[in-house]
């Protein structure tokens, strides 16, 4: 089990508060599938467990929920239906960058990195960046990915909760690898 926080006074507020209902119509709203899902409020901390179909879907269900008006934290015990296979954990390496197969190079490279302030990490692998004061997407996909034009990967990332226009103060964004 492993527990993300959030701001509970960012986020969206739902018509007529924060409960196991109004929280799961907003996954209705957002086209986030929870059929197999069991969400359990205990104050400002929602609990989720059940089954859902990969990883990425997991991550922006708990993000969909932490972002909401009221959420302290989200307690995941979600499981992801399919896991990778080794093909699609292969087809990974493809994605790297020349010289990356170097493993003791990425360690020294790695190493000498320090984490990002509130650095977590969802369930798969995409990082989970609060919104810090006047950041904008640009920036983020410039700092993430090395490119400001690819604000398009991060909205697609956070769709369809992203709500229009930058982000706010407080919000938690999914950041997935390149």
């Amino acid at each position: 089990m492993t527990t993300y926080h959030f701001d509970p006074a960012a986020g969206t507020h739902l018509p007529g508060g924060l409960s196991p209902t109004t929280a799961l119509a907003e996954l209705d709203r957002l086209h986030l599938g929870h059929a197999a899902l069991r969400l359990d409020q205990h104050a400002d901390r929602l609990e989720l467990a059940g089954e859902v179909p990969d990883a990425a879907l997991r991550e922006r269900i708990i993000l969909a929920l932490g972002n909401l008006n009221g959420v302290a934290a989200v307690e995941d015990r979600l499981a992801a239906a399919k896991a990778p296979g080794l093909l699609e954990s292969l087809a990974g390496f493809a994605r790297l960058p020349a010289g990356a197969a170097d493993l003791q190079a990425a360690h020294v490279a790695m190493d000498a990195l320090p984490p990002e302030p509130g650095s977590r990490f969802g369930p798969a692998g995409s990082l989970f960046h609060p919104v810090r004061a006047g950041e904008s997407l640009a920036e983020l996909a410039r700092r993430h990915y090395g490119d400001a034009t690819e604000v398009p990967r991060l909205m697609a990332a956070n769709a369809p909760a992203l709500p229009p226009g930058e982000p706010p103060t407080g919000w938690v964004l999914r950041i997935p690898a390149r």
